[in-house]
């Protein structure tokens, strides 16, 4: 787990240089919040804050556990791709 990626995000990720995870983990973020945004309106049903409290701490806890293989994986195997779970699930 990286704490800094924890707290900071899409920062960290761009300062070590894997902006195009960064972006690719954003962009996730973004389209998450918006289709539950959208439900939630379509349907009617008030999301409380807390909800989406916890799913933006899920969301923080994912880049903090991808951060450090992400890193690994640029600087000791040369893959700077798109795809930030690449390798995560796999053995």
């Amino acid at each position: 787990m990286n704490f800094i990626a924890l707290f900071f995000g899409i920062f960290y990720y761009l300062i070590i240089g894997l902006w195009k995870k960064g972006l690719t983990l954003l962009g996730l973020n973004i389209a998450v919040f918006s289709i539950i945004v959208i439900f939630s309106i379509i349907s009617g049903i008030d999301i409380s804050d807390s909800i989406l409290n916890v799913m933006g701490g899920a969301f923080s806890l994912l880049n903090g556990y991808l951060a450090n293989y992400a890193y690994y994986l640029k600087e000791i195997k040369g893959d700077d791709g798109w795809n930030p779970f690449k390798g995560i699930f796999t053995k």
